[in-house]
């Protein structure tokens, strides 16, 4: 008796909070995301001729392509896969460096932000958000699968987006 009691004094309201937590974070979720596709549709951001060059340990792992044209950077291990725009079809290179090292690389770009442990994404190249109770989904194109945007990375993630898409005096952040 003793053991239903304490399970239904303790663990059934923690199991009803749990629930409760996650209906919020589903509910801010979906509407911040919302409020950032609404941004990506309202306002284009600008052309950048730059070109972004990604090296290796190695001098002959060296990818130079247009800023523009670099959709992402995910992490493969040691090796980072860069996906470009060629001529309008999808590339991609495999390149002896770590995604901590891409990430160092592409710092001096402000369209590229790190989005989770696996990825570098282009926030030019967005072209949907979409959330749920854990956090944003990213679409980009020529890629099936949506790119997530961890916990630890949101307000990373969206501090460096209203940087890019800035709409007069109305920024995402508070």
């Amino acid at each position: 008796n003793v053991l239903l009691v304490v399970t239904g004094i303790t663990i059934i309201p923690v199991f009803y909070f749990i629930i409760y937590l996650e209906k919020v974070l589903l509910r801010k979720h979906i509407q911040m995301a919302g409020m950032l596709s609404n941004r990506l549709q309202s306002v284009k951001p600008g052309k950048s001729e730059e070109m972004v060059t990604i090296y290796s340990k190695r001098s002959r792992d060296i990818l130079e392509v247009a800023a523009d044209n670099l959709l992402l950077v995910e992490a493969n291990g040691n090796y980072s896969k860069a996906y470009y725009l060629e001529e309008g079809s999808l590339k991609s290179m495999l390149i002896l460096t770590p995604l901590t090292k891409a990430a160092d690389q592409l710092a001096d770009y402000s369209c590229f932000t790190r989005c989770h442990n696996s990825y570098i994404i282009n926030l030019n190249k967005i072209t949907k958000v979409s959330g749920n109770s854990h956090g944003y989904k990213l679409t980009i194109p020529f890629f099936e699968d949506t790119i997530p945007v961890s916990r630890g990375y949101i307000a990373n993630f969206i501090k460096d987006f209203d940087a890019i898409f800035k709409d007069g005096d109305n920024p995402i952040t508070k």
